[in-house]
């Protein structure tokens, strides 16, 4: 839930001030407009941040928004979904 005028950099400094295992920060953008999705990951150096990050940084105003936070989840194939291709 960011504020579609938040960049990457603006993303870390909002967790960087309160975190320094902060190791990079990346707003997801549409690669043809170049514009923001809304939504972006935090990446950290100490997993236990993880988890007060979740609890201090739930609701902050980032720009002009409070952001919502949850762990990433990692992708898994949808079914019926090949895992790889090939060429033809």
């Amino acid at each position: 839930n960011l504020d579609f005028s938040i960049a990457d950099v603006h993303l870390f400094k909002a967790f960087a001030k309160r975190f320094d295992s902060v190791a990079a920060a990346k707003v997801i953008v549409d690669p043809v407009t170049g514009n923001s999705r809304g939504y972006g990951f935090v990446r950290f150096t100490e997993p236990e941040h993880i988890e007060v990050a979740l609890a201090q940084m739930q609701g902050l105003m980032v720009g002009a928004k409070p952001i919502r936070l949850r762990k990433a989840q990692a992708l898994t194939p949808r079914a019926g979904a090949p895992l790889t291709t090939s060429g033809p």
